[in-house]
């Protein structure tokens, strides 16, 4: 039963299954519900033992609703509908799928293997293989998609190999010109041929020679030169290269707290001098994003190098952490926008008011706005009586005063 077998939907469309639920008897239709609990049952080869209190035993040990009497019916009335095959060898009891039927669905099972029968069960009278074009169809299928997911695991192999020789080539390539071997020290053993002043003279005429840069070369120990017409007759002038132009790996100097915060991220000293100097700008960016990955990286001195070498984009925790900066920013730029708004209107509300004052302080100018406040009120406001017509009526003497710019006045 721990088997892997696959269950299609055609299962409950099918019409021998229908045929069973249809059948007159009360248990039938719960006989048919069965049908996808005997799949398991079949081994690779479609082929199971056809005894009810095995099947019990395997399938249904703890359900009380299926009996032994059931499952006998139900191995009745699907060999008479087509479902199985049952048959006896030696005296027992088994029952088979056919075998074109059984592998249109088990697609999981090998090419291979359908074609070895290793059933621990016998097969049924006139079984056979499924059809030589099929299997050429399914096995060719099949040969494709190893050839393709071996293709792709050679090119990711070939990939990875590439990059690592590159950054093999990288590491070992020298950043300065190796210094002279000393000389060997005097030994009191004679040479075998002796040097004399002349065979000296010779031998280091020899060396010059050797040496000696080709025609139009710069004598060694020089940089080349460029030539530029600088002279007073146009000649050309030679003038020395920049350290940058004579040597590509010539050392650039590296921030120190830069170096520092690359150590402290675990890369290790030289690679973060050499990064620090090279690309300073990469390296904090890449500090900046080593916060965010999810979940961190294992070795974070290489992944770090290596995100620097190559330029990684930023992982998506970085971006998230940005939208939540930016939405509190946001937020507290509405706030202080709230804020300088009810301080801008408290203070208009504040000047009206002493506007206000000074009109009522004057009689007459206080009667002439009342007057024109008045007017502007609907007829129903103009006479209306009490507290509640006033308060209308100086609610709108202070629109007007805000109107007529008596606030700033």
């Amino acid at each position: 039963m721990g088997r892997k077998v696959y269950l299609t939907s055609d299962v409950s469309s099918d019409e021998q299954l229908w045929d069973i639920a249809d059948a007159e008897g009360a248990a039938e239709p719960l006989i048919a519900l069965l049908w996808p609990w005997f799949l398991p049952l079949f081994d690779d080869w479609g082929r199971a033992k056809a005894s009810a209190k095995w099947i019990k035993a395997k399938a249904f040990p703890g359900n009380d609703l299926v009996t032994i009497e059931l499952l006998e019916k139900a191995l009745t009335q699907f060999a008479e509908h087509g479902l199985i095959q049952r048959y006896e060898v030696e005296g027992k009891a088994y029952m088979a799928v056919e075998s074109e039927k059984w592998f249109r669905y088990q697609t999981h099972i090998r090419g291979e293997k359908r074609l070895k029968d290793e059933s621990p069960y016998p097969p049924a009278p006139g079984f056979s293989l499924p059809a030589p074009s099929v299997r050429e169809a399914e096995e060719e299928s099949r040969a494709q998609s190893r050839a393709s997911a071996r293709d792709c695991a050679q090119a990711r192999e070939e990939a990875r190999a590439s990059v690592q020789v590159r950054e093999d080539a990288r590491e070992n390539a020298p950043h300065a010109r190796a210094p002279l071997s000393p000389s060997p020290s005097p030994s009191e053993t004679p040479s075998p041929l002796p040097t004399t002043p002349a065979a000296a003279d010779t031998s280091r005429a020899g060396a010059r020679e050797a040496a000696a840069p080709s025609e139009g070369a710069a004598p060694a120990g020089v940089p080349p030169a460029a030539a530029v017409p600088d002279g007073p007759d146009g000649a050309e002038k030679p003038r020395n290269r920049s350290p940058s132009e004579n040597d590509s790996h010539a050392p650039v100097a590296a921030d120190p707290e830069l170096v520092e915060a690359l150590a402290t991220a675990r890369l290790n000293r030289g690679d973060a001098l050499r990064l620090a100097g090279q690309k300073p700008e990469e390296c904090r960016r890449q500090l900046e994003f080593l916060g965010y990955y999810d979940p961190p990286p294992k070795n974070p001195g290489a992944f770090l190098r290596k995100a620097i070498e190559d330029g990684y984009a930023a992982p998506p925790g970085w971006y998230k952490a940005q939208k939540r900066q930016q939405k509190a920013a946001a937020c507290h730029q509405a706030a202080a926008a709230r804020q300088a708004s009810g301080e801008d209107e408290a203070r208009k509300q504040k000047e009206l008011e002493e506007a206000f004052q000074r009109v009522r302080d004057d009689p007459d100018r206080f009667q002439e706005i009342c007057q024109q406040a008045r007017e502007r009120l609907a007829p129903p406001l103009r006479d209306k009586p009490g507290e509640a017509g006033t308060a209308v009526l100086m609610g709108q003497v202070r629109a007007l005063l805000a109107e007529q710019g008596w606030a700033t006045a």
